[in-house]
């Protein structure tokens, strides 16, 4: 009898013992789900006591970063027009009046020397035109110099129709640019707005505002199909960092 009771104890206190192993097990890992990550982290074996350290990842905290102001407000589309013809339309009543029209004359004895006895000599005539874009409210514009080379007098046209006479301030052919001037007084000058290089990626949407064979105003779309393109120029040089669009 005495035997058959202290089988019972051992089988009753094995069976305890394992309850309690268990629930202390499922302690271990509740806690474990709880608990931060250590960090480091060190494995240790029993031969050669190898060590593996793993640095934790630090939590960084999220910044907050204002909205950029952009160059072009877009009003809210009127009559049924896409966000995307409201962007243009935008952009269009905004930098189209920085835009102007240039045109090359001649007077006549210069042409006189190509068709002899065509011109008369104290006329101005037209060699061709070219765009611009206003730079300041001082009276710089800045064109190309292609359009102002060996030309005896400039005409600029503005997207309201004015017109004003202008000088050549400087040209360089390496870089095709030049800079024109005109008397500020009575014209209403409109700045262009200038942005930035940086931030410019392969894909985006482009537009271009010029007067193409003397068609002023006249707006086209596209996209930037290439960064940092190199065009030759006239001289031994070449226009580098350019925008294929």
């Amino acid at each position: 009898m005495e035997q058959q009771w202290r089988r019972r104890d051992i089988r009753l206190f094995l069976l305890i013992g394992s309850v309690f192993l268990l629930l202390l097990m499922g302690c271990a890992l509740l806690i474990g789900l709880f608990v931060p990550l250590r960090s480091e982290i060190t494995v240790g074996a029993r031969r050669g006591e190898s060590v593996v350290k793993q640095d934790a990842v630090p939590f960084r905290a999220v910044q907050v970063v204002a909205t950029p102001k952009p160059l072009v407000v877009v009003a809210t589309p009127e009559g049924g027009v896409d966000y995307e013809s409201a962007v243009l339309i935008n952009l269009y009543r905004q930098v189209n009046p920085s835009v102007v029209n240039i045109t090359a004359l001649s007077t006549g004895d210069a042409l006189n020397e190509i068709l002899p006895h065509q011109f008369e000599e104290d006329e101005l005539f037209p060699l061709g035109s070219g765009s611009g874009f206003v730079w300041d409210r001082d009276g710089h514009i800045v064109t190309n110099h292609h359009v102002v080379e060996g030309v005896n007098q400039l005409q600029v046209t503005f997207s309201d129709g004015t017109m004003a006479v202008a000088e050549v301030v400087g040209s360089d052919v390496s870089s095709d640019l030049a800079v024109l001037r005109i008397a500020p007084e009575g014209y209403t000058l409109v700045p262009v707005q200038r942005g930035k290089m940086e931030g410019i990626q392969v894909g985006m949407r482009v537009a271009a505002i010029g007067n193409p064979f003397g068609m002023a105003g006249t707006l086209t779309t596209g996209i930037v199909s290439a960064l940092g393109r190199s065009i030759p120029a006239r001289t031994s040089f070449s226009i580098p960092d350019a925008i294929q669009t």
